[in-house]
């Protein structure tokens, strides 16, 4: 934003082409039209109309005083919540919980990947102060609901004691898929909406033939019920499925897809596998999945808890093995 007002602020005075008009000091209007018949008439033929460039001058300069007075105010309004933001924070929650409170309504604030307040209280773009501000507001205002959604525990954060801040708040563990909502998602996905339309009528779904005798299974099992994933793979099917123009998808429809799914989802596979970790170790030990569909579980107790709490593995028989296989796919074929 200041950037872009920087430009406007700076951006050089019009000059009139000399070839349309030139000043003449001896006439009253100082303006003169130009003597080249030919662009004359190849300007009245486009429609070109007198432009007076004195009042374009004028009008430029006024913008840029008003854009000016507005730059100054809006860096003036930054600095003062950057400064007194828990304070300003505060005073805006307490008026929006008394107006919800007469209006008998709730507010749910929702923070998807909160973590990345943690790195910024780290970086000092948000002062920690936010974090009371928030514990203060749960405390005292009943018509606010706070969420925080993300993948890791309190305790992994490093730039502030969450645990101490949000002590009274409500944690809630979203599992996987089943096997039965798989099947759902995937042959019945509208089954419960109840947003508009006649009750009891017929909503979009497949039929379960679509997906042959084992292609619900096949996904489920490739996913492990990851719902990203799960959405992933039957899309890259379905795009198949009608590429193809085919009415049924086989095995080896499904392995085309899971292949076109592990170079589709590149970022979101990245972002769970690689972006996420946190301590040093992870990524090596999930490479070495590369070469290896089982490995010794690691030796790190950090790593341990932090694999286990973010459903990357599983243990069968002493030994660890990735929980997706879609997403040890995308490790070997990205070697």
């Amino acid at each position: 934003m200041i950037r872009w007002l920087s430009i406007v602020l700076h951006r050089p005075a019009f000059r009139a082409d000399p070839r349309l008009y030139t000043r003449d000091h001896n006439t009253r209007d100082h303006n003169t039209r130009t003597q080249n018949s030919q662009f004359l008439s190849f300007l009245q033929g486009s429609g070109f109309r007198r432009v007076n460039p004195d009042h374009y001058e004028r009008a430029l300069r006024r913008r840029r005083t008003a854009l000016a007075v507005f730059s100054w105010v809006a860096v003036a309004g930054f600095a003062w919540v950057v400064v007194e933001s828990a304070q300003a924070l505060m005073t805006i929650l307490e008026e929006v919980d008394r107006q919800l409170t007469k209006q008998g309504r709730r507010l749910l604030l929702a923070f998807d990947e909160f973590e990345t307040i943690d790195l910024k209280v780290g970086e000092r773009v948000f002062p920690e102060d936010l974090l009371r501000t928030i514990r203060q507001s749960i405390q005292s205002h009943r018509q606010i609901i706070w969420l925080f959604a993300g993948g890791s525990d309190f305790e992994e954060l490093p730039h502030a004691e969450w645990a101490s801040y949000l002590v009274n708040v409500q944690k809630v563990e979203i599992p996987l898929f089943s096997e039965a909502e798989c099947r759902e998602l995937l042959t019945d996905p509208l089954k419960t909406e109840r947003l508009g339309g006649d009750v009891g009528a017929s909503l979009p779904g497949f039929d379960p033939a679509f997906w042959g005798d084992h292609g619900v299974d096949i996904i489920c099992r490739q996913t492990a019920g990851w719902p990203n994933f799960v959405q992933l793979l039957a899309q890259e099917a379905v795009y198949l499925a009608n590429e193809r123009n085919i009415t049924q998808v086989d095995d080896a429809l499904l392995q085309a897809a899971a292949d076109a799914a592990v170079d589709s989802g590149e970022s979101a596979f990245f972002r769970i596998l690689k972006t996420e970790n946190r301590f040093p170790g992870e990524w090596d030990y999930l490479l070495g999945f590369r070469a290896n569909e089982v490995q010794s579980e690691p030796g790190d107790d950090r790593l341990r808890r932090s694999l286990r709490r973010r459903l990357l593995v599983v243990e069968e028989n002493g030994m660890w093995r990735m929980r997706v296989p879609l997403m040890r796919h995308w490790l070997i074929k990205r070697r």
